[in-house]
């Protein structure tokens, strides 16, 4: 399989320290293909830290290659309902950095874009995904009070494993 071409739109301190490393691993599966952010010195710097791949200043001019088929929204949230949308319309699945948006009207639009835009993908980044711990649906409440219990099984990833929740 051919790997997905990713436009990173935002060239800050979290493409740089968080998207990256993690990107860099999965080379297989994503090809960086271009990066956009709004000030030139940190769209140039990021381009050469992934590559030397072409950077732009302008995410729109980045929607527009050919050669981008997802893009990585890591901007400021505020600007994440916006840019978003202007992605799938322009023909790109989409992972939003969260919190989701600024206000709740902005959150409650972008859950409709799944439907909106499909079959194309919009989905925001979270790091305990694909955690089996995190997948479980067990949760222990006692009353009112704050409880700890280890919840040892298996879960849907099929490993074994030992959640720990805290409910209240």
């Amino acid at each position: 399989m051919e790997p997905i071409g990713l436009g990173i739109i935002g060239c800050g301190i979290a493409a740089h320290d968080l998207h990256w490393p993690a990107l860099r691993e999965m080379k297989d599966r994503f090809r960086i293909t271009a990066v956009c952010n709004h000030t030139e010195p940190k769209a140039k710097a990021f381009s050469e830290t992934v590559g030397g791949v072409p950077y732009v200043l302008d995410y729109k001019d980045l929607l527009s290659r050919e050669d981008v088929d997802a893009v990585s929204i890591i901007l400021p949230f505020e600007l994440n309902c916006r840019v978003a949308e202007d992605a799938l319309r322009a023909g790109k699945h989409v992972m939003a950095e969260k919190p989701l948006a600024s206000n709740l009207d902005d959150a409650k639009k972008m859950l409709t874009y799944g439907e909106t835009y499909a079959p194309l993908v919009m989905m925001v980044a979270e790091n305990f995904r694909y955690r089996c711990r995190h997948r479980s649906k067990q949760a222990v409440h006692v009353d009112s009070m704050a409880v700890r219990r280890h919840l040892p099984g298996r879960f849907p990833c099929g490993r074994r494993c030992a959640y720990h929740c805290r409910a209240a």
